[in-house]
Order: structure tokens, then sequence, then C-alpha cells
């Protein structure tokens, strides 16, 4: 009996000095320390540029990359094109315990991360400010009341750092979000997108471009255009030609194109479903 009670003692003593599981917060960050490893890898491949191609759970890729972001020194750029894209990413950033810069050129220089989600919708923008203000006094007149002091435009600092004003540093992560939910296509120049990626910040540590997979008619160009980015190179259209030139037939060519775009694509295990 009294082996017994020892040797029930010993379990005991030794379930005690079990380590305990880890918790929710300590899995997120064994998720990102592993995310933030195979995005530094991917991109290492291609120059420091890298791709998230998904046709599904797109919301996971926001989340998981603005953790990366969120816990990477320095100034980080996020291009993105409306106000629901802007909503998203800046939730994405807070659920990290991150917060959005406004003040970008004149942040501290202590190395922290910080991040700036910039809008490559500038033109949209700059209607609506107009078409408020014709507003404004619109229902000025109507209730017979002077017109509204009119007060010049001052730069908008989300389109000042998509048009690349970052100071004098670059920026740690420069990632264009070429995805536009369906709230911000209204208004939207359709190719907006695609300049922006065409006019990436070649300064970036790291670069990802993040996209719908493509499909449709043009669905081969698409990949060209992110096998351009890529490459590092200038048109899209040079890419395609040579593609089909190389292969044989626009089907080959497509393939080739999207097998090249994959092998830079960042893997997510999710495949949740949303816009």
């Amino acid at each position: 009996a009294s082996a017994a009670r020892d040797g029930a003692a010993a379990a005991a003593v030794a379930r005690s000095t079990d380590p305990l599981p880890p918790g929710p917060l300590q899995r997120r960050d064994a998720r990102l320390s592993d995310l933030a490893q195979t995005v530094g890898g991917v991109s290492k491949k291609r120059g420091g540029r890298c791709c998230v191609v998904r046709r599904f759970g797109h919301a996971v890729a926001t989340e998981g990359l603005a953790g990366v972001i969120v816990r990477t020194p320095g100034v980080s750029r996020i291009l993105c094109f409306g106000d629901e894209a802007e909503r998203r990413w800046t939730e994405a950033v807070a659920s990290h315990g991150g917060a959005v810069c406004a003040d970008f050129p004149n942040a501290p220089k202590d190395g922290r991360p910080r991040v700036v989600i910039a809008r490559g919708d500038g033109p949209r923008l700059a209607r609506a400010r107009e078409a408020a203000r014709e507003k404004a006094r619109d229902d000025a007149e109507a209730n017979d009341q002077p017109p509204p002091e009119v007060v010049p435009d001052e730069e908008d600092p989300r389109v000042l750092a998509a048009n690349g004003l970052q100071g004098d540093r670059p920026w740690a992560f420069d990632v264009v979000d070429a995805r536009v939910p369906k709230k911000d296509r209204r208004g939207l120049d359709a190719a907006a997108p695609t300049m922006a990626i065409a006019a990436s910040n070649d300064d970036a540590a790291t670069g990802i471009v993040v996209a719908h997979a493509p499909c449709g008619a043009d669905e081969a160009l698409q990949w060209a255009l992110l096998k351009t980015y890529l490459d590092r190179a200038d048109d899209a259209g040079a890419t395609l030609r040579t593609a089909v030139s190389k292969d044989g037939s626009d089907a080959a060519a497509r393939a080739s194109l999207e097998a090249s775009v994959r092998t830079a694509s960042v893997p997510f295990d999710d495949d949740d479903d949303d816009d």
C-alpha cells in the first residue's frame, strides 16, 4: 500500500510539472512567426517580392499579413482602393495591437513597427470632396444661408503615401492590395490596381501583391502582370507574348505563367470563402 501511495504521489508530481498547453495567443504568435518565415523565404527567391494569389480565404490572408507587418520593425505601406478595403486593413492591423500611422513623414525614427494605409483612388477621393462642397453650397442656398467658407484642400496623407512619398526611409513592407471589394468598385478606374502594381516601390525590403486568382477572358494577361511584377520587368504584354512564343499556344502560355507565379505565392491553409 505504501508503494502504491508513493507511486501515485510521484505521478501527481510529474503531472504538476508538465508544461501547460499553449493558449490562443501563443498559438497565434507561433502561426504568425511561421507565416513571417514563409513570406521571407518565398520573397527571397524573387529578389524581395512575392504574391498572395487566392480564390478563397481572403479575410484569412488580410489578417495574417497584417499580423506579420505589425511585428516587423520599420514603416510599412498597405495600398488599397476604397473605404471598405481601408476599413478591413485598419481593423486587421488593430486586431494585432497595431495602429495606422497618419503622419508618416514625421514618424519617430526609432525602428518601431508602423503601418501606413495608402489610397490608390486619389481622383475619386477628390471628386467626393468636391461633391460634398457642392452639396453644402446647395443646402446653404436652399436655406437662405451664406455660402460656406471655401477651405483649400490639404494634401491627403493617404494619397501622398500612394505616390510613394515616404520621406527618407524605404518601406519595410510595400503591399499592393489589388482586390477591390464590391462596395469600393463604383467610380473606381478599373486600371488603377494594375497601374499601382506596375508602379510598385523598388526600394521596399519586401514587396507583396495581394490579388484574386486570375480568371476570365484576360486570365493569361493577369498572370503575365503578376509575373512582370515578380520579375521587376516593365511590360505585361511583352511578358505574355514571350510566353506564347516560347510555349507555342495561348493555353500553354497561361499555364506556364500561372506556374511561375505560384512558385512565388505565399501559401495559406485556410480556404474560407468571402468577398
